[in-house]
């Protein structure tokens, strides 16, 4: 199964993003190759996440949270827009990457849960349990 994480990454004048953007860098090369042996069952091919972070590109959506989860039955894709609103950074770098991560953790465990209900809501093949095991394993393996 592939997996795709996109940061679109806004600006603030008080947080420096190059650690962050390292992070996020670094947990898409793991979260890529801990998912390639998973089946997460037979409608779920490919998951693409779009991560908004910051500035202009957050405007779009009221908070930190898990928006817009899609389902593409034709190339059998799920979409999920995840947005860390600009509230949540204070200035100093490391508190903004434990910031960063434990945000990050708890969308994409939130939005198996939304994958979850959508999927059973219209009778397609999702495992939610698989799904957040590799989750955790992830940040387990960038402790």
């Amino acid at each position: 199964m592939e997996i795709f994480l996109n940061g679109r990454i806004g600006g603030i004048p008080h947080v420096n993003f190059e650690n962050v953007h390292g992070i996020v860098i670094n947990f898409r090369k793991r979260i890529k190759q801990n998912f390639l042996p998973v089946n997460l069952g037979k409608d779920v091919e490919i998951i693409t996440i779009f991560l908004c972070l910051n500035g202009d590109i957050t405007k779009f959506y009221e908070s930190t949270g898990v928006y817009n989860i899609k389902y593409l039955k034709k190339n059998k894709k799920i979409l999920i827009d995840l947005c860390i609103d600009e509230s949540v950074w204070i200035g100093n770098e490391s508190e903004n990457e434990i910031i960063f991560l434990n945000n990050l953790k708890k969308l994409l465990l939130e939005s198996a849960d939304k994958i979850a209900m959508k999927f059973q809501k219209n009778k397609l093949d999702f495992d939610k349990k698989i799904f957040q095991n590799v989750i955790e394993n992830n940040f387990k393996l960038g402790e």
